[in-house]
């Protein structure tokens, strides 16, 4: 992290956390031991759960969610809209970001009803204080559409393709794609 921020002074890192290892592990001591140790600013890391996860949601699932708000640790929704999406996830888990995945925003491009549904999402979320993220952004088409729906974030292979860790900083040494 602390070559990251030598480029990039707003970079998060967004880590994917399974409902399993929620509800099966220490994983909240893992991620504060594990930020500890490597000097990671809080308010730097994004918890990320797949929305699809929550269908069986349980107490100690939002009693996870509470201590990361505790923790100041940003939590996002990841995948809305490819399972069950539930609108009481926002008010249960009270996500800072909501991520939509690539086919909902697929459908919404190429759909006027579905580009109107997910205009009203953004619109809804930000109201009550929740960023957006599109996922899947692959081209500059694609990428003009989406910002003008509002969203706060984009993320895909627009920008790169997943990199190994000895790679990202170069990476972000050369990264010219600014919007």
């Amino acid at each position: 992290m602390f070559i990251i921020k030598k480029y990039q002074s707003q970079l998060k890192v967004n880590v994917n956390i399974s409902y399993v290892q929620v509800l099966k592990s220490a994983i909240l001591n893992d991620i504060l031991s594990i930020m500890k140790k490597y000097n990671v600013d809080r308010n730097r890391l994004v918890i990320e759960l797949t929305e699809s996860g929550f269908i069986e949601s349980d107490r100690s699932f939002v009693n996870f969610c509470n201590q990361l708000k505790e923790n100041s640790i940003l939590l996002a929704l990841d995948d809305f809209g490819t399972g069950y999406s539930n609108f009481h996830y926002l008010y249960n888990l009270k996500p800072d970001c909501i991520k939509v995945d690539r086919g909902l925003m697929k459908n919404a491009l190429s759909n006027d009803y579905e580009n109107l549904l997910l205009k009203h999402m953004i619109d809804m979320a930000h109201s009550v204080g929740v960023n957006m993220c599109i996922e899947g952004i692959e081209t500059e088409e694609e990428l003009h559409k989406v910002l003008e729906m509002g969203s706060d974030f984009i993320q895909g292979f627009y920008y790169s393709k997943p990199l190994p860790f000895n790679e990202i900083t170069d990476y972000l040494k050369n990264f010219k794609k600014i919007i």
